[in-house]
């Protein structure tokens, strides 16, 4: 009788361990979804950089800033070649640039030396004038290495000029080989299902926990492209270091 008391106490026990994971695994879960999307866009809207380069205007993503004795701090911007090549080949290397605090000032930026790599289509400017040293948050760069297919992310941009505008979506698929018709090159890509729409280029997109996956690029049959982080920020670093 002791044993079959025992053996039913140790069937209880088991039974009650299985319920409680399954309950933990569900509430764990249900609270990886739990996001909180209006945080997320008024904590990293000043990283949103709108970008005029002659005729054509994007986006940009101010990633960092850099003190200039005597000045203050400049801001860090990154962009895509595309959007200012046309005005770069033609001997500029000043764009304009406005940031969210004004969006229709219109400050200068100026091309870092040996500021852009076409193979990435990346380029890289620098405020002319200081910019508050806490305007934005220094970035937190994603690890390529953890992106996985289905992750939640929220991509940004300037629309010309049309305010902030933001695109809920998930990853479709990272590491892809595709040709990007307005770069005119087969790149390494991550594609998302949020629509980066025309002006959007350059802009930044993030995962849900505010980190920096990518810098968009694109868009194909209503899927988004971005250039991956860790490609955007090896640049970067080739350029100002």
């Amino acid at each position: 009788m002791r044993q079959k008391n025992s053996a039913l106490k140790r069937i209880i026990i088991a039974i009650v361990l299985i319920i409680g994971i399954g309950v933990f695994g569900m509430t764990a879960c249900a609270d990886s979804d739990n996001y909180d999307i209006d945080a997320l866009i008024q904590s990293k809207a000043n990283n949103v950089i709108r970008v005029r380069a002659g005729m054509s205007e994007g986006s940009g993503t101010l990633v960092d800033m850099h003190y200039v004795p005597y000045s203050g701090y400049h801001g860090i911007i990154i962009t895509c070649y595309h959007v200012v090549r046309g005005h770069l080949t033609g001997g500029n290397r000043f764009i304009e640039v406005a940031l969210n605090d004004s969006p229709d000032y219109f400050r200068y930026a100026r091309l870092m030396d040996n500021g852009y790599d076409t193979r990435y289509d990346i380029a890289v400017f620098e405020t002319v004038g200081p910019v508050l040293h806490d305007f934005a948050p220094t970035l937190e760069w994603a690890n390529g290495d953890t992106l996985a297919e289905g992750q939640k992310v929220l991509t940004f941009g300037d629309a010309r000029g049309d305010g902030i505008v933001t695109s809920e979506g998930v990853v479709d698929a990272v590491n892809i080989s595709e040709f990007i018709e307005g770069v005119n090159q087969t790149m390494t890509l991550i594609r998302v299902t949020s629509q980066i729409i025309s002006g959007k280029s350059g802009g930044p997109t993030f995962d849900m926990q505010g980190r920096l996956i990518g810098i968009n690029i694109g868009t194909r049959g209503g899927l988004g492209y971005l250039i991956p982080a860790a490609d955007a920020r090896d640049v970067l670093e080739r350029i100002i270091l």
